[in-house]
């Protein structure tokens, strides 16, 4: 009973190991359904990958270009904005070497015509020299007319006394009227030598406006000297500031173009950087509102720069 009742209890081997292949089998169709279902999924996920990584290219190349266009219209900005300064700093320079020579041709005017009126000055001394010079000839003459007429009396007179030695009341006479005639004759002597003294005069008067003359001449040429010196280092201290400005804006423009290089590396190394390529796309554009801040913070130095430069010149002018 007990064997019976075991065998009954306990199923036959064969049985056994039917069911375990079978249950086997079961396992392995499971597990092939699994690997499969996997398997789709795992398709399924590498291709939407594919597709974001697809789409992270399409959106960095067109980042690139967006980048390479906004490059072109940096660069086009760039040399419209150097093209404007130059011409800037070419009209400046025209307006202040304008100015200047505006100022020199003036100052140089008004010494002309300060040299005009010397030399009338001059001229007209020099008539009225030549006038007492004619009056001192017409003077000479007369005294030289009046000596003649002296001698001739004198000779009369002698003969007179010769004539009348036993007079000698008319001798008296004769001796007060030679007295009288020496007298008018050292007058006139006097007179001569007063006009001699007013020739000195005039002609050191003359001398002293001829000095004059040549010291305005060295003055203004002295003055003009100087303005050039003056007008020559402005110009050089200006060209040497233009160049300064184009060596910085050079760096600027260099280490830009090294900027975007190493944008154009990152692009190409890495697709999942596009935040990073957007912050410094932004940073780039605020980089270059600086720069153009900048710009017009050195056009406003240099305008004032001009408006001190020109309130010199008017004071300048003043001063003189």
């Amino acid at each position: 009973m007990s064997v019976n009742q075991d065998n009954k209890q306990c199923p036959p081997r064969r049985f056994t190991i039917a069911l375990l292949k079978q249950r086997q089998k079961e396992r392995r169709e499971q597990l092939d359904a699994e690997r499969r279902n996997n398997l789709k999924l795992v398709q399924s996920q590498v291709r939407s990958l594919l597709d974001d990584l697809n789409q992270s290219k399409v959106k960095s190349n067109s980042l690139r270009e967006l980048l390479l266009e906004e490059q072109k219209k940096l660069e086009e900005i760039k040399a419209k904005a150097a093209a404007l300064r130059d011409m800037l700093g070419q009209k400046r320079q025209r307006d202040k070497l304008q100015t200047i020579m505006e100022t020199v041709t003036s100052v140089l005017e008004q010494r002309r015509r300060a040299v005009e009126e010397l030399q009338d000055k001059y001229e007209a001394i020099c008539n009225q020299m030549k006038e007492e010079m004619k009056a001192k000839t017409a003077a000479q003459n007369l005294l030289l007319e009046e000596q003649e007429r002296i001698q001739a009396f004198k000779d009369q007179v002698k003969e007179e006394i010769m004539g009348k030695v036993a007079a000698e009341g008319d001798v008296m006479k004769l001796q007060k009227e030679k007295e009288k005639l020496e007298i008018e004759v050292l007058s006139l002597r006097n007179a001569l030598e007063q006009e001699s003294h007013a020739k000195d005069s005039l002609k050191a008067e003359v001398s002293s406006l001829r000095s004059s003359l040549d010291k305005e001449k060295t003055k203004i040429s002295a003055l003009t000297q100087e303005k050039k010196d003056t007008l020559q280092k402005r110009v050089l201290k200006t060209k040497q500031k233009m160049e300064g400005l184009k060596e910085t804006h050079a760096k600027q423009l260099w280490t830009e173009k090294q900027n975007v290089q190493e944008i154009s590396e990152a692009l190409t190394t890495s697709e999942n950087n596009n935040s990073v390529l957007r912050k410094k796309y932004e940073e780039l554009q605020e980089a270059t509102e600086v720069k153009q801040e900048k710009l017009e913070r050195e056009k406003e130095e240099l305008q004032t720069q001009v408006l001190s430069l020109r309130n010199a010149l008017e004071q300048e002018r003043s001063c003189k």
